[in-house]
């Protein structure tokens, strides 16, 4: 009886033990499924916050986006309507004016170097001697590079007389012609004669003129066609030129025949001269001033 009492005892404090334990598991179970729960939200809710961090990133540069093409298409809105203004007064000007306008800052300019230069050598001409490289002096005599863009004969016949009158000079050099090569009927004529009459104009106030021909220009390229240059008309032009000189009793320089030397010269644009032409335009002005002067040294 006392052994049974003995295991009955036992028996009862290990179900005791038992149930502790199955408590503590229990309880422990509990508190782990809460903290894992707690875990499970908070990544969750990280997530979330994560999700809508990145949304709203996405919204902050789809908003950038589009203020920076707003930005951009109203600076383009902007800078094409600069441009029209621009046309707009563009258009308002005839070719004529902007000629009329740059013929007159040059002989504003001319005459300031001519204020200045004693006994000069002036080179007269279009844009072709306006952008020669003359030497600033030749055989003792400054130069005056007296070239003006787009000027023709008639241009030089209407202000060269009155830029040159009481000046001592040594020598007037013409070099003009390209700009009076356009097609069109008894031009040839006009042409001879208009440079007859410069020439006359100049001897009464120049003791030596010189006559320098016309360089070819491209025929096929863009600007001799806008320009609406006839290269044959120049050749014709260069024909007449050595008989003007004569008349006038003028040296002769033949830049035509420099430049050609070995074949068409290179141009920019069909019309105004390479600096490997220039070398060639630049040698036989000088040396055409130099004989016309009687002067081998430079």
């Amino acid at each position: 009886m006392a052994h049974i009492a003995r295991g009955t005892v036992g028996s009862r404090v290990l179900d005791a033990l038992t149930v502790a334990a199955l408590i503590v598991i229990l309880g422990t179970s509990a508190w782990t499924i809460r903290e894992v729960g707690k875990n499970n939200r908070a990544i969750y809710q990280l997530s979330e916050r994560g999700q809508a961090f990145e949304a709203a990133r996405q919204l902050d540069a789809a908003r950038a986006s589009e203020r920076s093409q707003a930005f951009e298409t109203a600076r383009n809105v902007d800078v094409a309507r600069a441009f029209d203004v621009l046309n707009a007064k563009v258009d308002r000007l005839k070719s004529t004016t902007i000629s009329h306008e740059h013929s007159d800052v040059r002989r504003f300019m001319i005459a300031g170097h001519l204020a200045r230069a004693a006994n000069p050598i002036v080179v007269l001409g279009d844009s072709i001697t306006e952008a020669a490289d003359l030497p600033e002096m030749i055989c003792g005599h400054v130069v005056v590079n007296a070239g003006i863009g787009g000027a023709g004969v008639d241009d030089l016949l209407a202000v060269a007389p009155s830029l040159l009158e009481g000046k001592a000079l040594a020598l007037v050099v013409i070099a003009i012609g390209i700009n009076d090569a356009f097609a069109a009927e008894g031009q040839e004529t006009r042409f001879s004669a208009s440079y007859a009459t410069l020439l006359q104009s100049l001897a009464s106030v120049a003791p030596k003129l010189a006559v320098a021909n016309i360089p070819p220009v491209a025929p096929n390229a863009a600007l001799t066609k806008a320009a609406h240059l006839d290269a044959g008309l120049i050749d014709r032009f260069n024909l007449l030129l050595p008989d003007l000189a004569k008349t006038a009793r003028a040296s002769f320089i033949d830049l035509h025949e420099a430049v050609t030397a070995k074949g068409q010269p290179e141009t920019l644009d069909g019309v105004h001269l390479a600096p490997s032409a220039y070398e060639l335009w630049d040698a036989a002005m000088l040396a055409g001033i130099n004989k016309a002067l009687d002067c081998t040294g430079r």
